[in-house]
């Protein structure tokens, strides 16, 4: 086997990248496991470009392995840049332990890969590159990346048999003995109890409807949106975090795979939520919350907000939060009080000021002359999973 590290070239038969996929069990929306896929996240994206490269076998002619960059638009007022997320990283199993040549040295076709095509996306003007991934960490660093710190929680937004199902999972899966297990069981059925009786959510959607909230499901992006996100970044100067332009927002959530709302306050937009539909059939009512975004000065009013989008859409959630500033502190703390917050622990978040190592790099292009590299030292993330790479489901 000759195994050579080169971009992706315009005559490779992207059929056997497909299968290269297929083969390997990458089957979630996140890999380009038919045609239609690899055109969503490669050829159709809003700026119809991205970069590629492949390991090719020189003996059979044979791609072995590829790794993509898909655009990401990124903001920081008033500044706006373009990221590169690394998305299909895939190497076959053929290939996958054999040395290939990396700077002076020789290492395993992964490392090389990336490099090869990060380098591609900074020689066209890339200003720096995300990989959301579970590749060892010491890779990354190798490839010259920086890990971006910060806590995660997770709040359930949920009807009361999957509020039981989470918390039998968090009871029983730990180390507890079974003195402890009894106990917490006890709290479980407490809880479920309060839950089941709809106290809280009785009193939000009262509450709600003293305070002029309101939501509509929309089927895509248009003007109203435009004036919440400019309204967003002028309010939020402090941070860095996805650039919410239409034309990407309607790209990456234009299947009825995601639910798509709009938050009003007296009639006036203050805000919009994206949730995306479990592909699972034993769990379909269960959603994850990808997107959400509502204006400062209406923060205190996300109890209210999530209780709607709940129950109007008849949907659980799960609501992943990225502690890396003010702004998702204050939805955090906002979500807590409507929801059920999950740490380490299902009922007590230990170490809580701990930044816990998550699997989120960037790499800056050596070569931009950008402000970028002032805003990273200056600014604070506000991520949510609009971050991570487009995820492609079957059109409708």
């Amino acid at each position: 086997m000759d195994l050579s590290i080169r971009d992706l070239a315009p005559e490779d038969n992207i059929s056997e990248i497909v299968t290269l996929c297929k083969e390997n069990n990458l089957l979630s929306a996140n890999y380009a496991t038919s045609e239609s896929a690899w055109n969503f996240q490669y050829r159709n994206n809003p700026i119809k470009k991205s970069w590629n490269a492949v390991i090719h076998d020189e003996d059979s002619n044979l791609i072995m392995g590829h790794v993509g960059l898909i655009p990401l638009p990124v903001f920081s007022f008033p500044n706006r840049y373009l990221a590169g997320s690394i998305s299909n990283g895939v190497v076959s199993p053929l290939a996958r332990n054999r040395l290939v040549p990396f700077n002076k040295y020789k290492t395993f076709p992964i490392i090389s890969l990336i490099n090869r095509c990060c380098e591609n996306a900074f020689r066209s003007n890339v200003d720096f590159i995300f990989a959301f991934s579970s590749i060892h960490q010491m890779i990354w660093k190798a490839l010259k990346f920086t890990n971006i710190e910060f806590s995660v929680r997770m709040t359930l937004h949920s009807t009361t048999t999957e509020l039981f199902k989470a918390y039998k999972q968090n009871i029983w899966a730990g180390p507890s003995g079974i003195i402890v297990k009894v106990f917490k069981s006890i709290f479980l059925c407490s809880t479920l109890m309060l839950h089941k009786l709809g106290s809280v959510r009785c009193f939000i959607k009262y509450a709600a409807n003293k305070r002029g909230i309101s939501i509509s499901n929309a089927d895509g992006f248009d003007g109203e949106f435009c004036e919440v996100i400019s309204t967003f970044n002028k309010d939020n100067t402090d941070i860095i975090t996805y650039d919410r332009q239409i034309v990407f927002l309607n790209w990456r959530f234009s299947n009825r795979q995601f639910i798509k709302v709009k938050i009003y306050k007296n009639d006036t937009i203050i805000g919009y939520a994206v949730l995306e539909k479990n592909d699972a059939e034993e769990n379909r009512e269960m959603c994850t919350m990808v997107d959400f975004v509502v204006l400062n000065e209406y923060i205190m009013e996300i109890p209210h907000i999530l209780y709607l989008i709940r129950s109007k859409n008849r949907i659980s959630f799960k609501f992943q939060h990225y502690l890396s500033c003010d702004y998702s502190q204050e939805i955090y703390n906002e979500c807590k009080k409507s929801g059920h917050a999950f740490g380490y622990s299902a009922f007590r978040e230990r170490n809580s000021n701990v930044k816990r190592h998550v699997p989120f790099y960037f790499r800056v292009n050596p070569y931009s002359q950008s402000n970028l590299g002032k805003d990273l030292k200056e600014k604070k993330w506000f991520i949510t999973p609009i971050c991570f790479a487009a995820r492609f489901h079957r059109r409708d």
